[in-house]
């Protein structure tokens, strides 16, 4: 049965016990006076001893029950806010908890950690469970508090509202009509004087904020207390200026090769790259060709080859959002070997040449896995292989022009009917800019004559037509009529379609010219450009034994800040890539030498783009894979001192940046990331909002905890209506009977608002 319906029943009982009732019931009546005496017969009430104290003490206990809860809350808030890193496990006191993340023991160690990390987190559950029981019970105090202070106010407290402090936790409590019709007075029941109405719906409303808030504030807390399994980045530290990159520039230096000086690049001859990287270019080709094989089996597929430098491995890089193969530079690669050597005397404590230990880095240490990661140049390229017939024109002592057709752009959106072009390049040092060429021969170094002439050229426009149009460049009948008075600088420099505009600036192409096979030719288009990804290194064994170097943030050719321009390319880098001179010999016994002697005569074939010949295919990846190897091996300039690292960060050069360094560690920590986190620290700083407002309203309205639930029960089974309950059958009308809450000499007792308001002819004291 209901407390309304409790109530509401004594008005129709028969049966009344005059020890609890002093008024007469067969002389209750409606009027004045007869609830005037009713009021006056509280005097009479035998005095019963007073537990004001005790409750007092409990109303100040519940408030510092209330600002205790707040200590957790905020150390949480606070840890979160900070992102405070545990470490390798949830467990490490004093922030020791070696994971040996790069012992002999690795994986057991990790093991070991997670099966206490399962323990601990279980704990913590009931530690969160317990801070939301432990807000409850301020929230019920808050809810009783403004309850009690109502009862006593002149506007007094719907009998549907006795008891809300008991049910406002049940998520139930906000579809509850009585919750919010209560305040509403109907007929009879209105009140003497329209008071208090305004406070009844803050009540209601206050109540169904706390139930929504109680209801969040368990997974609220759990979300605060449990630390989660994040990557947590260290400090970046700012390292290099970039200055520009030595693409356009045949190689020079003493530091570019290992093996290789200034004085042997000065020459063009590049054999002496061939101790480290000839049988690295080697390797990497037979890899990406074993692959091939696999791939035509039913369960195979391709695999990208991998490459050495120093103490890391790395691989080509595919954009998911383009046509552009990344190739990561061996210059930052070296770099980042030194950062792993770093890392392994951090960790380890290595001696030092000096007699001294290596410092040893407690956030290393107390990882489950560190990633390096460094800011550098890299070269994406978008390449492809043709075969068609070769024109030449030779306009002048060192300006040609060379034209070659087959060119089928993937880019090609053009719309014209015919997406076959003849693609005509300049080249020479008589155009000036950046046109040079550079070649090698393949096979037997005494029958040059025979032998395949592979060519490279670096041009740095060039143009394209075929038999639907020449975009008005007017290069054709310049082609048919053999005119080497047409204005060439104006043919190279008539904009042809956008999507092939990137295509005709700075191509590096490399030509196969075989005698057997006349004027065909087998060439490869490519086009570079230069980026700023990061190269991210993991160095746990067990999830990267091999220490693959992987590229992050590659741009996509959509992206605002991309570099649309492409970058001239030497073609003396890949002459340092075959490790020969110019118009050196490549000889057959080499593997890469072996390998493209086989698959040239198909690449002089017709390409079936539907059902493409294997030996084609293959000669694209040697293709591939040297042009990465050439472009790899491209250096850059750099400043690394403090003056110019400040006045770059200042200056904020897109051209030249700022490139930095950090770890990344896999460590238990706390934090913010993600929407879940933010919603446990709104929901847990309206908790303490409560807390405080609490404390607010009782200095205020100087409200005082002074009985408890089973006195107010008692009053209301001790209360002898007074009529307002007659004629009232609906459970939503009783509620709204409103009833204010007097102190009978130590124990509550309820009086109808009505009777209140209109018998206080000097008989009662109002609060």
């Amino acid at each position: 049965m209901s407390v309304v319906s409790a109530l509401s029943s004594r008005s129709k009982s028969s049966g009344i016990d005059p020890a609890y009732h002093p008024v007469d019931p067969a002389s209750e009546k409606g009027d004045v006076q007869t609830s005037t005496n009713q009021i006056q017969s509280l005097s009479i009430t035998p005095k019963r001893k007073s537990k004001r104290g005790l409750g007092s003490v409990v109303h100040i206990l519940t408030h510092v029950a209330g600002f205790l809860w707040i200590a957790p809350i905020v150390t949480l808030l606070v840890l979160n806010f900070k992102n405070h890193v545990i470490g390798a496990s949830i467990w490490c006191p004093k922030g020791k908890c070696n994971a040996q993340a790069y012992g002999d023991n690795a994986i057991a160690t990790a093991s070991k950690l997670d099966g206490e990390d399962h323990n601990i987190l279980g704990a913590l559950q009931f530690v969160a469970k317990g801070l939301e029981v432990w807000f409850m019970v301020v929230a019920t105090s808050l809810v009783y508090d403004v309850a009690l202070y109502l009862a006593k106010s002149r506007g007094g407290l719907p009998i549907g509202y006795l008891f809300t402090h008991l049910e406002f936790g049940d998520i139930r409590n906000l579809i509850n009509p009585l919750l919010w019709t209560s305040p509403i007075p109907h007929g009879n029941l209105m009140p003497s004087k329209p008071s208090g109405t305004l406070k009844l719906y803050l009540f209601a409303m206050l109540a169904a904020f706390l139930t929504i808030l109680t209801n969040l504030m368990g997974p609220a807390t759990a979300v605060l207390v449990l630390p989660t399994l994040q990557w947590v980045d260290t400090g970046h530290k700012p390292t290099q200026v970039f200055g520009s990159l030595a693409a356009s520039d045949p190689p020079r230096g003493d530091t570019v090769f290992p093996d290789c000086n200034n004085t042997q690049l000065l020459t063009r001859n590049y054999s002496c790259t061939s101790k480290v990287y000839g049988p690295s270019m080697d390797s990497w080709l037979s890899q990406s060709l074993s692959s091939t094989a696999q791939d035509a089996q039913d369960y195979g597929s391709l695999a990208l080859g991998t490459s050495q430098e120093g103490s890391v491995e790395f691989t080509v890089n595919a954009s998911t959002t383009g046509d552009l193969f990344w190739i990561p530079n061996r210059h930052v690669l070296r770099s980042l070997s030194y950062d792993l050597q770093d890392l392994a005397s951090y960790v380890s404590g290595d001696l030092q040449a000096n007699g001294t230990r290596t410092q040893k880095q407690p956030s290393y240490n107390n990882s489950l896995e560190t990633v390096l990661q460094r800011e550098g140049p890299s070269i994406g390229v978008a390449a492809d292989c043709f075969n068609g017939t070769v024109t030449v024109l030779d306009l002048a002592k060192n300006k040609q022009v060379r034209c070659l057709g087959g060119w089928t752009p993937n880019s090609d959106t053009s719309g014209f009917e015919n997406s076959n072009y003849t693609k005509c390049f300049r080249y020479g040092t008589g155009w000036g800019g950046s046109n040079q060429v550079a070649g090698f021969y393949l096979g037997d170094a005494g029958k040059k004559a025979d032998e395949t002439y592979v060519r490279v050229y670096s041009s740095d426009k060039a143009t394209a037509f075929n038999s639907t149009t020449d975009f008005g460049s007017q290069i054709q009948r310049c082609m048919e009529e053999g005119a080497k008075d047409c204005d060439w600088d104006q043919i190279f420099d008539t904009p042809i379609d956008p999507v092939l505009t990137n295509g005709t600036t700075n191509p590096l192409v490399t030509e196969h010219e075989n005698p057997d096979y006349g004027s065909s030719t087998v060439w490869c288009d490519a086009i570079a450009y230069n980026a700023f990804p990061t190269y991210t290194l993991n160095t746990a064994v067990s999830a990267n034994p091999m220490w693959l170097v992987s590229l992050n943030k590659l741009p996509a050719e959509t992206d605002k800040n991309f570099n649309k321009t492409p970058i001239a390319v030497s073609p003396d880098w890949v002459l340092a890539a075959w490790s020969v001179a110019n118009n050196g010999t490549v000889d057959r016994s080499r593997e890469i030498g072996k390998e493209l002697a086989r698959v040239v005569p198909s690449a002089f074939e017709p390409f079936n783009e539907s059902a493409p010949d294997p030996d084609q295919l293959e000669f694209v990846f040697i293709h591939l894979y040297s042009l990465a190897q050439s472009l790899s091996l491209i250096n850059y300039d750099y400043s690394d001192d403090q003056a110019s690292l400040s006045a770059a960060a200042k200056a904020k050069d897109k051209s030249q940046p700022v490139l930095t360094t950090w770890a990344t560690l896999r460590v238990w920590a706390y934090g913010l990331s993600g929407r879940t986190p933010k919603l446990g620290v709104a929901v847990s700083i309206l908790g303490c909002a409560c807390v405080l407002l609490r404390l607010i309203l009782a200095v205020s309205l100087r409200i005082k905890h002074e009985h408890g639930v089973v006195e107010l029960f008692v009053a209301a089974l001790e209360h002898q209506p007074t009529q307002e309950f007659d004629d009232l059958q609906d459970e939503a009308k009783m509620a709204k009977v409103r009833y204010i809450m007097q102190d009978g000499h130590g124990r509550p007792k309820f009086v109808s608002e009505r009777v209140y308001s209109g018998g206080l002819s000097g008989g009662l004291e109002t609060p």
